[in-house]
């Protein structure tokens, strides 16, 4: 049983290289299979048959259809997890903008100008963030600051719309490009939208409107090469 399960096992790991099991759902199958093979044993000696040879037998039917499952079931966990990735990542930016506005660490450069604050990041991040000020008679920039978010460093501008704040968080672009509003959160709206191998997320209480009004802004001026360098 010790060899076989052995070799289930490595075969198991190198069919799921892209989609590995987590610990407690490969204990789960192998709880699955010891307690059809203990079954088949009943069986077997109630009816006088060999319980190595029908143990094998299932086992190896077992074994497809476990593999099958498995893989089933590894999918499944990551298309969820997949899915509930930019939800947690919303609640981390609000917590991130309410955290800032509590403490009054809005900024740590003060400046309206774009080429005063994006050379500030110099030599704090990985990456050059780009800066802009869309049009300040609507959505002045106040400045920017280092935060933290989902285990890395990023960069964080502040602007304002009136008499509310707006967060936008940047990091370097890892995977697919992202796009969309999130869920509101406790009066808080955020957006996120992916441009020039940077993915930026927005976080404000003002309307969701308002807010891709201020993205569209954005864009249109880094395109334009006017404030967005």
């Amino acid at each position: 049983m010790s060899n076989d399960r052995n070799s289930f096992d490595a075969a198991l790991r190198a069919g799921a290289t892209r989609h590995k099991a987590p610990p407690e759902l490969r204990a789960r199958i192998w709880r699955g299979i010891d307690a059809q093979l203990q079954a088949d044993a009943a069986v077997s000696r109630a009816h006088g048959r060999s319980t190595l040879t029908l143990s094998w037998f299932n086992f190896r039917g077992l074994a497809a259809g476990f593999a099958m499952g498995a893989l089933c079931a590894v999918l499944a966990v990551t298309v969820f997890q997949n899915g509930l990735g930019n939800e947690r990542l919303d609640e981390e930016m609000v917590s991130g903008h309410v955290r800032a506005l509590i403490t009054g660490h809005l900024s740590d450069v003060i400046s309206t100008d774009q080429h005063t604050v994006k050379p500030w990041f110099a030599g704090k991040l990985e990456f050059s963030p780009p800066v802009w000020n869309a049009r300040p008679q609507e959505f002045p920039l106040l400045g920017g600051r280092v935060d933290y978010i989902d285990h890395r460093p990023a960069a964080a501008l502040v602007y304002k719309r009136k008499e509310h704040f707006i967060n936008v968080f940047i990091w370097p672009q890892s995977g697919g490009a992202v796009s969309g509003a999130g869920k509101p959160m406790n009066g808080f709206n955020t957006l996120r939208w992916s441009d020039g191998g940077m993915q930026f997320w927005a976080v404000s209480d003002i309307s969701a409107e308002e807010l891709a009004k201020f993205r569209d802004l954005s864009l249109t001026t880094k395109e334009a090469g006017g404030s967005g360098s």
